[in-house]
């Protein structure tokens, strides 16, 4: 989530070039704004390979939960905009706060809402599998992304769309259920991780950025897998990584809502614009651990107790 954010103060706020040229390398900006979004470009994959290695146990509370937290943030949002930009509230627009599904800002929402609804299909089909036809349809499944990246066919031009998480979804049951970190060493997935993020890199001299940051590039996915790959052989048990975890997709919903999202944007616009280069790095590197931390403890210390008081109200109700 926080390569996300990264992500998003890179190529999303400040733009990326069309296709590199040579002359570019003597701008220190463009080129380290093109590293950065080739590192952190995986937070998407690697996000949905942690459902899928882990599986969607999909349940009506669950999916209630999921809407909520939307629904929530993409209200509240608004709201508290409206307190200090009094202009920007209607009627209209706070009940168009409510429709978030057909959202392009969060394009996220109704994609992960569609995995969740057929990840016990998913998960009840592969698991009937045996490990020689899981193979086999991964690898055709990959063929398919491969070939909608290439030719940007309509399906999945770039990976924001449902099919990119359920196929990266599949991957990660694929890894669990085939042991693929069992048969890996960690020097090797530390190799292949490196050196499919130089070419994702590289591929910016070739390849539009839109194609070069696609979530459905080959590269992207392979740097993602490996990525993943490295902290799977990594034992960590902490219950502060796990209280965090569980608060990341607000990080997600707060920054990338439109009424906020203008002004994360602006912010990274002006301080790139009126700083030099290593005093921006030191900034936007502070901005991006402040937003962070900031949507994690609203989430803890607001959503959180007011979701559960919610449902201890109704169950008391029920009672």
């Amino acid at each position: 989530m926080f390569f996300i954010l990264v992500v998003h103060c890179a190529g999303a706020s400040l733009g990326l070039p069309t296709i590199m040229k040579l002359e570019d390398f003597e701008s220190l900006s463009t080129i380290s704004k093109e590293m950065v979004e080739s590192i952190s470009i995986i937070g998407v994959n690697c996000f949905i390979l942690i459902s899928g290695y882990f599986g969607i146990k999909a349940s009506l509370s669950g999916f209630a939960k999921f809407i909520a937290i939307c629904l929530f943030y993409s209200v509240s949002t608004f709201l508290v905009t409206a307190l200090f930009y009094p202009a920007i509230y209607s009627s209209e627009e706070l009940i168009s706060t409510f429709i978030i599904f057909p959202n392009n800002v969060l394009w996220f929402v109704p994609a992960y809402i569609i995995l969740y609804i057929v990840s016990p299909v998913i998960n009840i089909s592969l698991a009937k599998l045996s490990i020689t036809k899981l193979h086999i349809t991964v690898a055709l499944f990959s063929a398919v992304i491969l070939a909608g990246w290439w030719l940007e066919l309509g399906f999945n031009p770039t990976g924001y769309t449902a099919i990119q998480l359920i196929y990266i979804y599949i991957i990660g049951r694929w890894i669990k259920t085939a042991e693929i970190s069992l048969r890996i060493k960690l020097k090797t997935c530390i190799i292949i991780y490196t050196l499919a993020t130089v070419l994702i890199f590289a591929s910016t001299f070739l390849l539009n950025s839109h194609l070069a940051f696609a979530y459905n590039s080959p590269f992207v996915i392979l740097a993602s897998i490996y990525f993943f790959l490295i902290f799977s052989k990594i034992e960590v048990k902490s219950s502060a990584i796990n209280s965090i975890a569980k608060s990341s997709l607000a990080v997600y919903l707060i920054h990338k809502s439109p009424y906020v999202w203008v002004h994360f944007r602006e912010a990274v616009i002006y301080m790139a614009d009126g700083m030099s280069f290593i005093p921006f790095t030191i900034c936007i590197t502070l901005f991006c651990i402040a937003v962070f931390a900031a949507c994690i403890a609203i989430d803890a210390l607001i959503f959180k107790p007011v979701f559960s008081t919610i449902c201890n109200s109704i169950k008391i109700t029920k009672s």
